[in-house]
Parts: structure tokens; sequence; C-alpha cells
């Protein structure tokens, strides 16, 4: 199942051992940092959240609805959008 993320619930799984897994991970590192293809981003299709403390940054593309991206900044997460090449 692909991931999915929003910028005020966090990272969206099928199942609890994968968002905790995402929790655990998050805590140890000293940067978080997700990478998402626009396609991904507010979707909410499952019920297992993984929650990420701020900061955090979203790496994700320039195919991304600025709406969505400003939603995403508007939850004080950091966004970088990489231009896509091709």
């Amino acid at each position: 199942m692909p991931v999915r993320i929003d910028g005020t619930t966090g990272i969206c799984e099928a199942d609890h051992a994968q968002t905790r897994l995402k929790e655990l991970m998050a805590r140890r590192g000293r940067e978080v940092y997700v990478l998402a293809d626009s396609s991904k981003l507010g979707l909410r299709p499952f019920h297992a959240w993984a929650r990420l403390a701020l900061p955090w940054t979203l790496v994700t593309d320039d195919g991304a609805d600025p709406a969505q991206v400003q939603k995403f900044r508007d939850a004080g997460v950091q966004v970088e959008v990489a231009a896509v090449s091709g």
C-alpha cells in the first residue's frame, strides 16, 4: 500500500505497526525528512497515523497543488519542492 501524508496528522499507513516504526525512527533522528511525490499529499485513506513532531521537512515534486503545499506550510512543516526534469 502506498504511503499518504498530511500536514497536520503525519504519515498514514494501513497498520499501526508501520506507523509506530516511523514514529520511533523520527524520534531518533536529529532531522526528519519525508520524501513523497505530489500524488501522496493530503490523502487520508487509512486509520493509522504516524505523528511527526515539528520541525520536519517534506520534499515533494513540482506537480504538487500549491494549495496543498500551503496547507503543509500552514501546519508548520518546512516544504522543499523539487523541479521534475524531463
